[in-house]
């Protein structure tokens, strides 16, 4: 016969029916979506959207941003990891100017506009570095005063927003430049030593916008504070979850899909950190004459179209346009997967455009590109595989439990091909371009592989949120126990 404290003892390994030690369902849930939110919603450190759009479209936007990092948050980081590689080179590239890894986010957010009569233009990477490697051989080494020529002796004039706001004049053949010059707001006269043409250094010219750090922290609308209370959110929920790991108490399927989120939460934090967060108005920089742009160009409109039908067509980022309704019908058909596309493989800035595309990244190398797939590779693996972390939990079913198997499998996977398929593209491209119709073939069967792949990743990344949510309807008793934080704290 059973004692009474042995019948309650049996009664608490299985039910939850104290108060002090139990949760509910709704705490559950209402835990991990504000984990969710922290890590979709306030963690997206958006680029500067159109002016004058409206608060429709704009809101929209962020709403597929979400979307997409909610299904693969990976490409958030890949995103991130560009606009930190790209804002770094910028910092190292522009230091002497007083320029932080913060100006350099806020250029590849498209901070910076130099604006006309009736149009603008926003300044890109391309643009800068552009004028840094294009400019007049210096004077300074000319060994014959005969050899100069009429910008010898130019007057140097300042604008507001850039450095030396004043007036002077300077003999470039025969003094030496050592400071940063402003001829007008469009350029800035710099001496270059390193940079060498025919032997002789050069003074390049290039725009160079003078913002403070406090100028750019201002129109930020997040802060060290709202950030790290998003990273005490999720740091404090991988905890619980450990926690209850090392209590043995069961873990619920949404819980660990949650915690897959929160672990590439703070890569993505520690990559945008300095990057000013909702910014909805660049900062005008200067004027000056229109130059044969092509006006009303908008990168990310074209770019929403030719990304998506590149891969169709090219497979390597070569867009040829829409020639015959077979374009048209595929791109219509992929048109859903654009965003993820444009996320995962950027956009590009060019002259005459308004604004940087929504997921533009910067202008990296080739290295830079490598340490990108790098990182997409590391975190989407480790995404997969805390989801594997559920091999053995409690499921409604046993075709529910071979759908998390096989799913979490396919989105650990999936990056290890996409890996292949990026180091396998290049190697053939050279190669098959001397021969067109192979490498028309080759580009539509590699370009119908990665888009099949993707394709199944959203779809098993998708069947798993389901079964996340499913297995709410049938948790162990076990689930609804707290941790019993007294275990971890050494007392008497």
């Amino acid at each position: 016969m059973s004692t009474p404290s042995a019948v309650l003892d049996s009664s608490s390994t299985n039910l939850c029916d104290n108060i002090d030690n139990c949760r509910t369902l709704g705490s559950i849930v209402w835990s991990c979506a504000a984990t969710i939110f922290a890590c979709t919603w306030v963690v997206i450190h958006p680029n500067i959207p159109p002016q004058k759009e409206s608060w429709v479209r704009r809101h929209g936007r962020r709403v597929i941003t979400t979307v997409v990092a909610i299904i693969a948050p990976e490409l958030v980081i890949c995103w991130a990891a560009k606009q930190y590689l790209a804002s770094w080179r910028l910092a190292q590239q522009y230091r002497e100017f007083g320029w932080t890894q913060a100006h350099g986010f806020f250029l590849i957010m498209g901070g910076y506009v130099i604006h006309g009569d009736g149009w603008s233009e926003v300044v890109s990477m391309r643009r800068l570095r552009r004028a840094r490697t294009a400019g007049t051989p210096s004077l300074y080494s000319t060994p014959s005063p005969a050899a100069a020529s009429p910008i010898a002796m130019r007057r140097l004039a300042t604008a507001s927003q850039f450095r030396n706001q004043e007036m002077y004049e300077v003999d470039l053949s025969k003094q030496k430049l050592d400071v940063p010059a402003v001829m007008s707001a469009k350029e800035v006269l710099v001496w270059r030593n390193t940079i060498r043409f025919d032997g002789r250094p050069f003074i390049s010219t290039c725009l160079i916008p003078h913002i403070t750090i406090e100028e750019i922290n201002d129109k930020s609308k997040g802060d060290g504070l709202s950030k790290g209370l998003a990273m005490l959110q999720t740091s404090w929920f991988i905890l619980q979850c450990v926690a209850r790991g090392s209590q043995r108490l069961p873990l619920t399927e949404l819980e660990l899909a949650t915690c897959a989120f929160a672990a590439l939460n703070g890569v993505t934090y520690g990559l945008w950190w300095e990057k000013p967060q909702s910014v909805d108005c660049p900062i005008s920089v200067g004027k000056e004459e229109p130059d044969g742009r092509d006006e009303g160009i908008d990168s990310a409109r074209r770019d929403l179209l030719s990304q998506v039908q590149s891969i169709i067509a090219e497979g390597w980022g070569e867009s040829t346009g829409f020639d015959n309704p077979a374009d048209v019908f595929w791109s219509g058909l992929l048109l859903p997967l654009s965003p993820f596309l444009r996320m995962m493989r950027g956009s590009e800035v060019k002259t005459g455009d308004k604004r940087v595309g929504t997921y533009y990244g910067g202008d990296l190398g080739d290295y830079d590109q490598s340490i990108v797939q790098l990182i997409l590779l590391a975190s989407s693996t480790l995404f997969g595989a805390i989801h594997c972390i559920g091999w053995s939990f409690a499921f409604p079913s046993p075709l529910a439990r071979i759908l998390w198997r096989t799913c979490s499998l396919v989105i650990t996977c999936f990056p290890m091909i996409e890996f292949a398929s990026w180091t396998a593209i290049p190697k053939q491209e050279n190669a098959l371009r001397t021969a067109p119709d192979i490498r028309t073939t080759g580009s539509i069967i590699g370009a119908a592989v990665m888009l099949a792949a993707l394709l199944i990743y959203i779809v098993a990344r998708v069947v798993l949120l389901a079964l996340a949510v499913l297995a709410l309807t049938s948790l162990p008793a076990g689930a609804y126990q707290t941790v019993s934080w007294t275990n971890f704290i050494p007392h008497i």
